[in-house]
């Protein structure tokens, strides 16, 4: 679920062992596109935990 919402906003990640996320950002990454990323999956999380469905 938490990854269907952010890949719906941009940001796809893998999972490893069903509860950890790996990140595989450009090595040219900015320290605001990181935090942006780092803003959906916050609330992608937050959305889950609130009972938020498709």
């Amino acid at each position: 679920m938490i990854l269907f919402k952010c890949m719906e906003k941009g940001v796809a990640f893998k999972t490893i062992d069903g509860n950890m996320i790996t990140l595989r950002p450009a090595l040219v990454i900015t320290q605001q596109e990181m935090d942006a990323a780092l803003d959906v999956i916050e609330g992608a999380i937050g959305e889950v935990e609130r009972g938020s469905n498709y």
